[in-house]
């Protein structure tokens, strides 16, 4: 580093102090021009030991799955969390962890499951369903006393035709499921403007109708009542119980 110096002074004929200064900037320039190699090398080799490290856990992972849709559910889960760990500790970014995810996600069958008897967490796992719109489905199945059709999904609101679609085909409504009875000839105004399909101005006409010409008997007898058409009678009639007080 003198030889350097000295040999700056008498090419250049600078003084002791700006030789000095020739010296270390001539470093800097090599330290510039030599960084992006050492980086390059250093981040391959990091890069291998991450690629190594999920390798390692998706072998894992594999290797005790199960068949069950729900253990493997939580095995994607778990999957999901290790990765995380792994990437953080290494102050990878979320971003890149997003992106490096799905490659290593494992697949699961999301097996049929009884529209009625669902819960939020089954809804959940349908893409497309978060809380909202879980608890949404329940309640609006609350109110009707059970889902007769799948059809009936359609006046939850929120729902997308993707979402319905998904529906459609990974639930069911058991064949033996009968739905809570509206009791036509025993509730009064109060208890039968409950029900989603029956207004307050209907309700009204139906205890009204039934004061004056005494119970129903069959499904054709609320035909008598013009508010009541074939359309909503219909819509009515899993629902409908002709039981007299």
């Amino acid at each position: 580093m003198k030889k350097l110096r000295y040999w700056i002074q008498e090419a250049l004929g600078f003084s002791k102090s700006e030789a000095n200064g020739m010296v270390l900037l001539i470093l800097l320039m090599a330290i510039i021009l030599v960084a992006p190699y050492i980086y390059g090398y250093y981040a391959m080799r990091q890069h291998e030991v991450d690629e190594l490290v999920l390798n390692e856990l998706v072998l894992e992972l594999k290797q005790n799955s199960l068949s069950d849709s729900s253990r493997r559910y939580n095995t994607d889960r778990l999957l999901s969390g290790r990765i995380k760990k792994e990437y953080f500790k290494k102050d990878w970014s979320k971003k890149r962890f997003d992106e490096i995810k799905p490659l290593y996600k494992p697949k699961y069958i999301l097996k049929k499951f009884d529209l009625n008897l669902a819960d939020t967490i089954q809804l959940k796992r349908i893409k497309g369903i978060g809380t909202v719109l879980s608890s949404r489905i329940i309640k609006y199945r609350k109110l009707l006393g059970g889902y007769s059709s799948k059809e009936q999904l359609k006046e939850v609101y929120g729902l997308e035709d993707s979402v319905l679609v998904s529906l459609d085909s990974l639930t069911f409504i058991s064949d033996n499921f009968r739905p809570t009875s509206i009791f036509i000839n025993q509730w009064d105004e109060k208890n039968l403007k409950k029900h989603p399909y029956i207004s307050y101005t209907e309700a009204r006409a139906i205890s009204s109708y039934r004061y004056q010409h005494g119970n129903f008997s069959t499904i054709k007898d609320l035909l008598q009542i013009h508010l009541l058409d074939t359309t909503k009678i219909n819509r009515l009639r899993p629902y409908l119980d002709f039981t007299a007080p």
